[in-house]
């Protein structure tokens, strides 16, 4: 992850169900000014939830989805090193819905 925003991913889920995501930066040690947020965002654009990691780089992010479709994870960072930014991983369980429809 480099300084400004960018999409981190997205699932497919489900009206009603869980999604919770667990975001761990892997850069030790942890850049002291850096900040770092995580967004969920549903299909029309509003934010279900976000958070900011801490001192440690570790979020958790929980949400009831409210609209079957894609879900999607947005990263905001600021202060982060130049060039190689923030190795990250984002681990994600949701439930999809039976089948993918687009209409």
């Amino acid at each position: 992850m480099l300084d400004g925003q960018s999409v981190a991913g997205r699932v497919w889920a489900a009206r009603g169900t869980h999604i919770v995501a667990e975001f761990r930066g892997r850069l030790v040690p942890w850049p002291p000014h850096a900040s770092i947020t995580v967004e969920l965002l549903e299909p029309a654009g509003a934010a279900l939830v976000s958070v900011e990691p801490g001192p440690a780089g570790a979020a958790e992010l929980r949400a009831t989805v409210r609209q079957d479709g894609w879900q999607t994870f947005k990263t905001i960072g600021a202060g982060l090193p130049r060039g190689s930014g923030v190795p990250f991983e984002l681990a994600v369980t949701y439930t999809s819905t039976q089948e993918l429809s687009l209409a």
